[in-house]
């Protein structure tokens, strides 16, 4: 987040469009500092953390003064059955489903909410330059031993004016995955996923 006073005159020229922090694997990047310019950003991370949520790969979308893809944020501490902390998971915004990521749902057992709560997902690759950025992260373990591997991705491109999130994902044996993006269909009167 980054604040200043009113009054203070800032160059956005001089302030970079994207960012990542190593500490919790957040990559944001957006088109411009104009107000309604695009603006996404997503998160690895460990799944396993105080007060967290189940959520990597976590994204949002906001372009042209609208939310697309939107954060659910938190759940209500004081709701019903939400601890001691394995209880919580049982909330729709608390697990995979409630966020814009990846569940995977043929290992109840293994896998119980979706993503394996003491995954971590790393990015290993980003760039930035005046046409675009990326970042890549290696899903790690988050799905389970079901699971080869899990890559998701996002691609802001076309001089900063389309999104790109990719999924590669292989499995030893057909398994089933939900992908989640939560809109507001106010503002989305179509939305594309494309295989």
């Amino acid at each position: 987040m980054i604040y200043y006073p009113r009054n203070m005159e800032i160059n956005a020229e001089e302030v970079q469009l994207d960012y990542y922090s190593d500490t919790i694997d957040l990559f944001a990047t957006r088109s411009s500092w104009e107000r309604g310019a695009l603006f996404a950003s997503i998160i690895g991370g460990n799944n396993n953390v105080t007060h967290g949520q189940i959520d990597a790969g976590d994204f949002v979308y906001h372009n042209g003064g609208n939310i697309w893809i939107y954060d659910l944020g938190t759940e209500n501490y004081n709701a019903p059955g939400f601890w001691p902390d394995a209880t919580r998971y049982r909330y729709y915004v608390m697990k995979p489903e409630g966020n814009n990521t990846v569940a995977i749902t043929t290992d109840p057992t293994g896998v119980p909410y979706g993503q394996l709560l003491n995954a971590v997902a790393d990015a290993y690759a980003w760039g930035s330059n005046e046409h675009g950025s990326f970042v890549a992260y290696d899903m790690g373990n988050t799905l389970g031993s079901q699971v080869n591997k899990w890559e998701r991705g996002m691609l802001l491109t076309n001089d900063r004016s389309t999104v790109v999130i990719q999924d590669e994902v292989k499995t030893y044996e057909e398994e089933t995955f939900w992908w989640f993006a939560h809109y507001d269909t106010r503002n989305v009167p179509i939305v594309n996923i494309s295989e």
